[in-house]
């Protein structure tokens, strides 16, 4: 599951990157999506400078009493945008799953 595709599907509401828009050439607002979905599928990397580089580092941090609030904050926030990119995507599947069944189409009437 992308991350970074759940948060293009959220701007779309924000910045106008209809088919609409599309047609008249206007990509005003295409290149900050794609320039911003871009950045968040690196952001990442940002933290791998948190992990340990090596098994002995590893052991270290094992064995420290102390816990660093910072790495803490960090896990906090990994797992926060983990479940709400889930969340996100469970629900837009839903609805899409919803719109898309027969009971909803306009074009089925009833007699």
């Amino acid at each position: 599951m992308q991350s970074d595709g759940a948060v293009a599907n959220i701007l779309t509401q924000i910045w106008d990157v209809s088919n609409e828009a599309l047609e008249r050439d206007d990509t005003s607002c295409l290149w900050r999506l794609t320039l911003l979905t871009a950045a968040i599928s690196i952001l990442p990397l940002v933290l791998m400078g948190f992990l340990p580089r090596n098994a002995q580092d590893q052991d270290a941090v094992i064995r420290t009493p102390q816990r660093s609030s910072a790495a803490g904050a960090v896990g906090a926030t990994f797992l926060l945008v983990l479940l709400v990119s889930i969340t996100w995507a469970v629900v837009s599947a839903v609805q899409n799953i919803s719109n898309s069944h027969p009971l909803h189409q306009t074009d089925h009437v009833m007699h």
